[in-house]
């Protein structure tokens, strides 16, 4: 499971400085040769951290770092700043259909899911497949934002009946994690951010840029093979999953 708190923050388009960048050929493994920009400073070993364009994405490169092993330990023992999921930009969906959309395509519930909160929200295959994960914002009664789920929502929302505006912003997302990442954080926006719980966000400021700060419980590193889930007895209110699993013969 991966270890200490990690928080999201949302930034603008149009603030953040272009890095200096050339151009290389590099050969990520398995795929062919191609030409791609890479930003500076850049370390022998980055061919390992690629991420092809084979998937409808960019490539994902990192600006500098200094090998797998501290990149690995940052995230237990300081802080680790994340930005590939800043490729396409939170989904923003917006309407009357916007929450009967999303309950139509996760096994969340959304019943109790107040404006300023965030949901892990699981979207599944007719077959009961995972298709997407990532987190969900409301912003008001009709208004979400998705982030690292795309582009499942859009697939499913083209042909039908829903009366939902969807729309890809161009913004950029850090994630933050360790056990230095609040102090961090808090360095640079000159605030206390305790005041953030545990799924919830709120608007701050770093050198005048407006961003967006949200505390969540994952960094998307694990173990190994792992399942997400909600215990909702009755349809009701979710409670700790341990228990429950235990009961039922399970040792998690």
């Amino acid at each position: 499971m991966s270890t200490g708190p990690t928080i999201s923050v949302l930034a603008r388009s149009g603030t953040l400085a272009t890095p200096v960048s050339t151009t290389a050929t590099i050969t990520p493994w398995p795929c062919a040769t191609f030409q791609a920009p890479l930003a500076t400073p850049f370390y022998n070993d980055h061919v390992l951290y690629q991420v092809t364009p084979t998937v409808g994405m960019p490539p994902i490169r990192a600006w500098a770092f200094a090998g797998w092993k501290a990149e690995s330990m940052s995230w237990k023992t300081g802080c680790y700043i994340h930005a590939g999921l800043s490729s396409t930009g939170p989904l923003s969906m917006k309407g009357p259909d916007a929450e009967k959309f999303l309950e139509s395509l996760c096994i969340n519930s959304f019943k109790k899911f107040p404006i300023g909160s965030m949901k892990h929200a699981v979207m599944c295959t007719e077959a009961g497949l995972i298709a997407a994960h990532g987190i969900v914002e409301r912003r008001a009664e009709d208004h979400f934002e998705l982030f690292a789920s795309f582009p499942w929502p859009l697939v499913k929302l083209e042909g039908t009946s829903y009366d939902v505006e969807a729309k890809m912003r161009d913004d950029y997302l850090f994630q933050i994690a360790g056990p230095n990442s609040l102090k961090t954080l808090e360095k640079v926006t000159r605030e206390s951010l305790r005041d953030i719980r545990f799924l919830r966000f709120r608007d701050s400021q770093i050198e005048g840029t407006k961003v967006e700060v949200g505390r969540i419980g994952m960094t998307g590193n694990t173990t190994g093979p792992h399942v997400h889930f909600e215990v909702l007895p009755g349809g009701g209110a979710p409670i700790d999953p341990e228990p429950w699993l235990r009961k039922h013969g399970l040792n998690p």
